[in-house]
């Protein structure tokens, strides 16, 4: 340990950079101060300031040669202005001192001059341009918006109030909207606790499928008696913020000065007084309507009876508990600020908040399933233009070893670990370990058997050949191709043990990426015989360095256009199977499960009517996006 240390002090002086040095020291002062006192998290708070200080060195080696006062102002600037947003991220992540490294990586680097010509600002000038694309734009900053603040924007639990525990004690000020969120993305039970719960449900000797059911209820039980928790004014017991009825607490006035969030309603709260489908439109008439039968009994009218107590059965109501002499509650017209403002489904859960949290999937499907398919397809795409057939040289034994570890790798990384793999999907955290630790051991049988080929030292099975690349990856995206993709996806995904978001995104990402890989590889086609990237190889740069540093750069503007369009079809395949109940979670609130509920019952039109334009807006958005930024980045293709 003691020479560990020695080594790295050795390496630290060697810092001849002292903008370096003092840079590296502030961000893991910096990081310790956000994470410890202000997001109040000190689990692993060393390895974030590890973290935070390889971010810091790592940007630092862009600060500029002559470092001026223009350049502390303009750091100044933006580590204000993005530390300010990363204070405002602690809504949504525990990694919001990461926007302070943003700010860093912005003020960083020499900037070009007013006179000198740049490709962005050309880009983004014509972008602007198109005015339908520029409101596409924003609106999808909307969206982006209403993903990431969907739990302040339609939640059950109030943003602010104040709470006081006995009459003669101080009101605290309480945010329940966030303590509920903070601690459903970073409360975790105990393998100990689990395994209990475990053991305690298979004694009951359930079927499989409820033994799984009953499992994650418990452990959602035991994580909510991890969450904060108040003290109930009547029996005295201490109650989790996720068992509180927050409405009721506010009309027995046990919580005051309460702030709500615009729609009161989280995706998965069944208001059962309002189920059946209630219409958007008809909240106004339930007190109404309760008088005019009471007059209705009195004259004994039964037809009038019927058609007055049809008619209240379709208002949306809502039960009181604001009169002393109904303890139990009174059933009202609904108030304004409890409304369903888009109507219900059959389940009494609000139409409003499923779509504000049906974005949050949609995007999170359509960008993660994209991010894959940009990186497989980039990769190949590039490896194949730039080898074609004949440019890649390897040993034939080499290139023998290669294939055999790859398959031992599949094996070993999927097939003796699939039933882990598919029991994963039920937690995301554990699926994207187990999917990372697939990946790894593919990886890791390809190199052994690489450095495994040069023990073997005979003659012929050493001679170079070369390695057709180009046709490998051009049959593979023909294979891939010929398949029904919609119909591939559907198979996957029915065949799957669990159904999870992971599995969908995973399934959709590994499924897209032929369209990517085809342009990477055409543009490489093309840029690998300009002058700059023969001077590279002249140069003796490596293949990875020529490719990925020089010549994948100038090849990315028609992916990125490709990307675009490739998120608008994630998110419409995403609906399709949400709509047919194939592979997604039926916890899950979707747009294409809030289809599927109109399906059963046409006459709620809302339930089509909303949820279907939801989809098509965010598809336009896209894809004039697209259209608009092919224009921008290639002024060729312009019609």
């Amino acid at each position: 340990m003691r020479d560990i240390l020695n080594i790295i002090w050795i390496e630290i002086i060697k810092i001849k950079n002292k903008q370096r040095f003092t840079a590296v020291i502030l961000a893991a002062i910096y990081t310790f101060l956000f994470q410890k006192y202000f997001i109040q998290n000190p689990n692993h708070i060393y390895i974030y300031v590890f973290i935070g200080m390889i971010f810091s060195f790592i940007l630092s080696k862009n600060f500029p040669k002559n470092i001026d006062k223009k350049f502390y102002k303009r750091l100044f600037i933006n580590l204000s202005i993005w530390i300010f947003i990363g204070f405002i991220s602690i809504l949504i992540t525990d990694f919001g001192f990461i926007c302070g490294f943003i700010g860093l990586f912005l003020s960083t680097g020499e900037k070009s001059s007013k006179d000198e010509f740049s490709f962005k600002d050309y880009a983004w000038r014509q972008f602007k341009k198109n005015k339908i694309a520029l409101v596409s734009l924003y609106i999808l900053i909307g969206l982006i918006f209403m993903a990431l603040f969907a739990p302040y924007l339609a939640n059950d639990a109030p943003l602010y109030a104040e709470y006081q525990e006995c009459e003669d004690c101080e009101p605290i000020t309480i945010y329940p909207a966030y303590e509920l969120e903070r601690h459903k993305r970073s409360t975790e039970i105990s393998i100990e606790k689990k395994r209990e719960i475990i053991q305690e449900v298979e004694n009951l000797g359930l079927s499989e499928e409820e033994a799984k059911n009953t499992i994650q209820e418990k452990i959602d039980q035991a994580k909510a008696e991890l969450m904060p928790k108040l003290i109930h004014p009547i029996t005295k017991e201490k109650i989790s913020y996720a068992k509180i009825d927050w409405k009721k607490w506010a009309d027995k006035e046990w919580i005051n000065n309460v702030t709500w969030a615009p729609i009161t309603y989280s995706p998965g709260t069944h208001d059962l007084i309002n189920s059946d489908y209630k219409h958007p439109n008809k909240y106004k008439n339930y007190d109404k309507l309760k008088n005019q039968l009471e007059i209705a009994y009195n004259k004994k009218d039964k037809s009038l009876i019927v058609e007055i107590e049809d008619k209240m059965e379709k208002e949306q109501k809502y039960i009181s508990y604001n009169n002393d002499d109904k303890p139990d509650g009174d059933t009202i017209s609904i108030p304004n600020r409890y409304r369903h403002v888009l109507g219900t489904g059959p389940g009494g859960r609000d139409l409003a908040s499923g779509i504000i949290h049906g974005t949050r999937i949609s995007l999170y499907i359509g960008i993660f399933s994209m991010g894959i398919a940009a990186l497989i397809g980039i990769i190949l795409g590039a490896l194949a233009g730039f080898f074609a057939d004949d440019r890649l040289k390897m040993r034939r034994i080499k290139y023998y070893f290669t294939i055999i570890g790859l398959f031992f790798g599949i094996y070993y990384g999927y097939g003796t670990r699939k039933y882990i793999i598919s029991d994963s999907f039920s937690n995301e955290a554990s699926s994207s370990w187990e999917i990372l630790l697939t990946i790894l051991i593919i990886i890791g049988c390809i190199i052994a058997f690489r450095l495994l080929s040069r023990i073997i030292t005979n003659k012929w099975l050493n001679q170079e050949i070369s390695i057709p690349v180009d046709s490998f990856v051009s049959r593979g995206i023909e294979l891939l191709n010929s398949i029904p993709r919609l119909l591939l996806i559907i198979t996957v995904s029915a065949v799957m043990k669990e159904k999870s978001l992971v599995i969908i995104f995973v399934i959709i990402g590994l499924t897209s990426w032929t369209g990517i890989a085809r342009f990477t590889r055409a543009e490489l086609l093309r840029i690998r015989n300009l002058e700059y990237v023969q001077a590279s190889t002249a140069l003796g740069f490596s293949s990875v360095r020529t490719i990925f540093k020089h010549a994948l750069p100038n090849a990315l503007a028609p992916v990125f256009v490709s990307i675009a369009f490739g998120i608008a079809s994630a998110i419409l395949i995403e609906s399709s199977l949400s709509f047919l109940n194939i592979g997604v979670p039926a916890e899950a609130v979707t747009w294409g499960s809030l289809l599927n509920l109109g399906r059963e019952y046409p006459e709620a039109w809302w339930l089509i009517m909303y949820p279907g334009f939801a989809i098509f807006i965010t598809i336009t958005v896209y894809n004039m996006i697209a259209e608009a930024s092919r224009d921008a980045l290639d002024p060729k293709l312009k019609n």
